[in-house]
């Protein structure tokens, strides 16, 4: 009886090891061929990073001083 359960107790840690192994095994094969089909997307990416802004969305800076932190909006009519 006791000797069953060990037995038991072995397979359930080998299939329990064989599964995490096949689970990274499938997320490494997922991750590659992700990183695969994107390549083009990211060396566009890093291309933009480099360059400046052109065409209709380019802006340009304001002027004035900029104030980083929180703000808060206080109506001036209160109701």
């Amino acid at each position: 009886m006791v000797a069953a359960g060990v037995v038991m107790l072995g397979v359930g840690l080998v299939v329990s090891a064989v599964l995490v192994a096949a689970a990274a095994i499938v997320g490494a094969i997922a991750w590659g061929y992700l990183a695969w089909r994107t390549r083009g997307l990211a060396r566009r990416m890093r291309e933009q990073r480099q360059e400046p802004a052109r065409g209709p969305l380019r802006r340009e800076p304001a002027g004035g001083r900029v104030i980083e932190g929180e703000a808060v909006s206080i109506p001036d009519d209160p109701r």
